[in-house]
């Protein structure tokens, strides 16, 4: 395998003031567990972030869960950056940008928005289970690693993706 500094890296703001999405944002969203006004204003935080942003809602009428729901969204995806937003969370202003950032800067394959640590004790916390409710939080690039989520497991599978993210491409914070 190649080290992650070896891909091409976008030149800094190379995308900015383009109408083009740049992130496209997969939100998974089950009316039976978020009220629709929850999922407008998680959207409403996606729309007003500093980048240009694709919403990709994937509706799980049938109760397949979120990893079957982010897979779907995954699959539509058809930028480099795919952030997820659970559809009862909010972004802060400007989250996109700094992650893009970070991403240009270290190469990594994810960005997680939190304090900044090494990648070994990142892994090790979340494989110990220190670190709760990442999945809103994190940026991919999919010109890193190519992952999917483990739909058969009822827990901890965005743990799982996010393990396996970091430790194949990097993570930065």
């Amino acid at each position: 395998g190649t080290h992650p500094n070896d891909r091409p890296r976008l030149p800094r703001g190379s995308n900015r003031g383009m109408t083009d999405p740049r992130v496209s944002v997969v939100v998974p969203y089950s009316p039976a567990h978020t009220p629709e006004a929850m999922l407008e204003e998680a959207l409403a935080s996606a729309e007003t972030q500093s980048v240009p942003t694709e919403p990709i809602v994937v509706t799980d009428e049938e109760e397949r869960g979120p990893a079957w729901a982010r897979n779907r969204g995954l699959e539509r995806a058809d930028t480099r950056f795919v952030a997820f937003l659970d559809a009862d969370d909010l972004w802060k202003p400007g989250k996109l940008e700094r992650q893009l950032d970070a991403i240009e800067d270290t190469g990594a394959a994810i960005c997680v928005e939190g304090s900044s640590r090494s990648t070994d004790a990142f892994l090790r916390d979340l494989y110990l289970g220190r670190i709760e409710s990442l999945t809103s939080s994190v940026l991919l690039d999919t010109s890193a690693v190519e992952l999917r989520f483990v739909e058969a497991l009822e827990r901890r599978e965005d743990h799982l993706f996010i393990l396996e993210a970091a430790a194949a491409g990097g993570v930065c914070f």
